[in-house]
């Protein structure tokens, strides 16, 4: 239905497929997919990288804090 047009192009790079298509609107689309595939790759992982970090340090704190000892 939208063969070769920018949808079509940008369609194709965020689910990872790339056709062989000869128009500059779907180059141009399929290019605008990539850049915001990789930036949102980019976002997971800064994400994640976040995650590690708060649940290291909650295990760190965890660790080295004494138990409590009852009587």
């Amino acid at each position: 239905m939208f063969r070769g047009t920018f949808e079509h192009g940008y369609a194709d790079a965020i689910h990872n497929r790339q056709r062989v298509l000869g128009s500059d609107a779907y180059r141009a689309g399929y290019d605008r997919g990539v850049r915001y595939r990789k930036s949102e790759k980019a976002l997971e992982l800064a994400a994640l990288g976040i995650l590690a970090i708060v649940v290291s340090v909650a295990l760190l704190i965890w660790i080295t804090t004494p138990g409590v000892v009852t009587r």
